[in-house]
């Protein structure tokens, strides 16, 4: 791989960093919330919606994770 390509897959790293530091933050304010909720709200919709949101975010934090780790495979290799 030249030395432009592994520089613009670095750069695509550092992005995925910034997401995945987006993302933890919104899933940690999403799960502060959820256990703040009152009882009556938290086992109605309400708390089901809010489990949904902070499932898919863990999962699309999981996939950012695997996404970056195949970029630096790639870079490495």
């Amino acid at each position: 791989m030249n030395k432009d390509r592994r520089k613009a897959l670095l750069a695509i790293i550092t992005q995925i960093e910034a997401l995945e530091a987006i993302l933890e933050y919104l899933t940690d304010e999403e799960r502060e919330a959820r256990e703040n909720l009152p009882v009556s709200m938290s086992e109605g919709e309400r708390g089901a919606r809010m489990d949904e949101a902070i499932s898919a975010m863990e999962s699309a934090a999981s996939s950012l994770e695997d996404a970056r780790d195949q970029i630096a495979g790639a870079v490495e290799a």
